[in-house]
């Protein structure tokens, strides 16, 4: 965090504009003191929401991974990511 952040003080809101980000949404707040982070996927969803009266909510969605290379890690990393999900 340091190594990327450090120029950066006296943040009140981040903007979790990558993909990855959420990933380490806790690490990131707490490097800026409990800012509150905004996850940029949310955003999106509640424009499209809004702009297009998306109204389909599912109880389960199926969560399909492709991997060009090393399967077996990508599942053992994705259950760490989404254990808070499943």
């Amino acid at each position: 965090m340091e190594h990327y952040f450090s120029d950066i003080k006296n943040i009140d809101a981040i903007i979790l504009g990558c993909t990855h980000f959420p990933l380490i949404e806790k690490k990131i707040s707490n490097y800026f003191d409990g800012a509150l982070t905004i996850h940029s996927g949310d955003a999106i969803v509640e424009f499209l929401k809004e702009q297009y009266d998306c109204i389909n909510e599912f109880d389960k969605t199926d969560i399909k991974f492709f991997a060009s290379q090393s399967p077996e890690q990508l599942k053992n990393v994705a259950k760490i990511w989404l254990k808070d999900l499943i």
